[in-house]
């Protein structure tokens, strides 16, 4: 479960690497919010207007780059990139960086009919926060407020986002919640009347094969999942259809054994963790065996989903 956070007032958009591209082919999908694929996609085609700066808010750490580093190096990029007749000194601070943007943006567009537009997108804004401090706070702040034509978008893990305390509100963002299967759905029929849109490559679009309501709320939610996710979800499902469990289900030790036999998940650690999003998402169901009070999982859905997904085909999951 993530939350995209776009800037009303402006074209908004979304997040992460460092680097700077026209047209960047890679989005979304990280290690809280796993939405990387859909904010790819997003980004592909919904803003193909001007340069997209991708800023992997996820890699900051207390052991590796804070925070502060990864944006200090993004925006420098866009010098390299976007302005290169404006000059930037490699050890200016992030303040500095972003006032000269700011600058720029407010010449561009007073001076040009059609200014150069730059999307700053960032996945887990909230993780570049924590390991920024205030000084990514207040680089951001200088941006969104002073910028004409630089855009902000970033995505939001629910698991992380009281670290952003009130900033949302104090920054104004339009807050989308992307919750998982039918709050999702629901959402997109919202924005978008009965159809999905086309970047969740799932047939969207109002034209011919387009996706009616009810349909592709789970496949989306698949779309958003890591391979490694999925590949759990597929043995998982395997093992619902073959288990001897009186109420349907799957006790945690027969799922680490077949994910540590197929190289998956090496320990109980690593499993809780990847389980822990599937239940987020509400892919996965977690229950308690009433007599051993075991932990044991089973999926939400009907026989005829459950062999599909356990055949790996993800995308025809909702045809059945």
């Amino acid at each position: 479960m993530a939350e995209f956070t776009t800037q009303p007032v402006q074209p908004a958009v979304l997040w992460v690497p460092c680097s700077t591209s026209r047209y960047f082919k890679r989005s979304t999908h990280a290690r809280y919010g796993s939405k990387i694929p859909l904010l790819s996609d997003f980004a592909d085609e919904g803003l193909s207007d001007g340069y997209v700066v991708r800023i992997e808010g996820y890699r900051a750490s207390p052991r590796g780059m804070s925070g502060a580093s990864i944006l200090h190096r993004c925006l420098l990029g866009v010098f390299d990139f976007i302005f290169r007749h404006a000059l930037v000194a490699n050890d200016a601070t992030l303040l500095e960086i972003a006032r000269k943007l700011a600058q720029l943006s407010q010449y561009h567009s007073r001076t040009s009919r059609s200014p150069t537009r730059i999307y700053l997108v960032i996945d887990n804004i909230e993780r570049l926060v924590e390991y920024g401090g205030e000084e990514v706070l207040e680089c951001l702040a200088v941006i969104v407020a002073a910028s004409p034509t630089i855009h902000l978008v970033a995505s939001v893990d629910h698991h992380r986002s009281a670290l952003m305390g009130n900033i949302l509100e104090t920054f104004a963002f339009l807050n989308i919640p992307v919750h998982t299967r039918l709050d999702y759905t629901r959402e997109l029929m919202a924005f978008n009347g009965r159809a999905l849109p086309a970047w969740t490559g799932l047939g969207g679009g109002r034209g011919e094969g387009c996706t009616a309501y009810g349909g592709a709320g789970l496949a989306v939610v698949l779309k958003s999942l890591t391979p490694n996710h999925l590949n759990l979800l597929k043995h998982l499902a395997l093992l619902l259809l073959d288990t001897s469990e009186p109420d349907g289900t799957v006790p945690f030790d027969t799922l680490l054994k077949v994910t540590k036999r197929k190289a998956i998940a090496s320990n109980h650690v690593k499993l809780k963790s990847l389980l822990t999003e599937l239940i987020d998402h509400r892919v996965v169901i977690q229950r308690r065996a009433p007599t051993t009070g075991a932990q044991t999982y089973h999926m939400p859905y009907g026989k005829k989903q459950i062999e599909v997904i356990s055949q790996g085909d993800f995308d025809s999951v909702d045809k059945v």
